[in-house]
């Protein structure tokens, strides 16, 4: 009995030092691909915004009320040679906030807060854009629309009166639908859609116009060519960029940040595994001093010295391949929880 159950804590001791280590990659490479997905689903063919803030660096808050893009202007790109559609934008993170039932803020800690007006512009190589879930879209200045997991959380539903944190006051909009990013998941971030005039009331300071334009590229056409195009076509002051440059931009600063987590749930993962290592190589120690006379009577019976060497090393193999499998399982399991 003793040897059994040193055999299963050497067992387990496999399968929590690979559990760690197997979650953390995996949990880590999820987290690479969820936002990849995120990047590429949200950011068009070609971007137009004010100079020296398409950077993901970039701290620069503009004058939007002296340097935005008017009607006119999104016009002017729509006539650009190799685009097929243009829509103004407007976004700002951290501004407006959603209030629950209980007048506490949707999903304050961890991600964002993003608030946007409703567009149906796709994403980089013709990817679904801002979806509606249910419901519709916002029309008019007293319409809010929110992401689906934000209205599961704060306890309202589709038609009631909902309140607001805007800029440091409190508002109320008519809920009328749900909508989110066509790409899927949103890593958690909190969407709050107006209607053009209401996002550029709330997020602008009341400018008549956009912060930035996302531009579709016809099928077939060249991006780069099209964004030189759209360069020239857009007024001093912005700048227009193709997605595929904002999109490595934003993956070399997530791989950054990702590498501070790989390296913190790493050393965590190293150290089960030397805690692991050492147990299991203590724990054979004791299993073959116990069963001395149990190998003394093999060789007494004729086995070789080599077959009883063989038999310990296959024990240890097989308690290695059956709790590394199961360790992979459960780390997967870990990093999808």
């Amino acid at each position: 009995m003793g040897h059994k159950v040193r055999l299963l804590l050497s067992a387990l001791s496999v399968v929590l030092g690979i559990a760690f280590l197997s979650g953390a990659l995996t949990f880590t490479g999820m987290l690479s691909n969820t936002f990849a997905a995120i990047t590429q689903g949200t950011i068009a063919d070609v971007s137009v915004g004010v100079k020296g803030t398409q950077s993901i660096d970039s701290v620069v808050t503009p004058d939007y009320t002296k340097n935005h893009l008017t009607n006119a202007d999104i016009d002017r790109i729509r006539g650009v040679a190799g685009v097929e559609s243009a829509s103004g934008q407007i976004t700002q993170m951290n501004t407006v906030y959603l209030l629950g039932t209980n007048n506490k803020v949707v999903g304050m800690a961890g991600p964002p807060s993003i608030a946007s007006n409703f567009t149906t512009e796709p994403a980089m190589n013709h990817k679904p854009g801002i979806e509606v879930r249910s419901g519709q879209a916002p029309t008019t200045d007293d319409e809010v629309a929110v992401d689906p997991s934000s209205l599961e959380r704060s306890g309202y539903h589709l038609g009631d009166t909902v309140k607001l944190l805007a800029n440091g006051q409190t508002i109320t909009k008519k809920l009328v639908g749900t909508a989110a990013w066509g790409s899927g998941g949103s890593a958690g971030a909190a969407y709050v859609f107006f209607d053009d005039v209401t996002a550029s009331q709330l997020l602008m300071g009341g400018a008549p116009g956009y912060m930035q334009a996302a531009v579709t590229v016809k099928a077939g056409s060249d991006v780069d060519a099209v964004t030189k195009a759209v360069a020239a076509a857009v007024p001093d002051g912005f700048e227009a960029v193709p997605g595929h440059q904002v999109a490595d931009q934003l993956k070399t600063a997530l791989d950054q940040a990702m590498d501070f987590v790989n390296i913190f749930l790493g050393v965590f993962a190293a150290i089960s595994l030397v805690v692991a290592c050492f147990l299991i190589v203590n724990t054979f120690s004791m299993l073959v001093a116990q069963r001395s006379r149990e190998l003394a009577l093999y060789r007494a019976l004729g086995a070789s010295r080599g077959q009883v060497a063989r038999s310990v090393i296959f024990e240890a193999l097989l308690t290695g391949l059956v709790g590394g499998v199961i360790g992979v399982g459960l780390g997967a399991f870990l990093a999808y929880g």
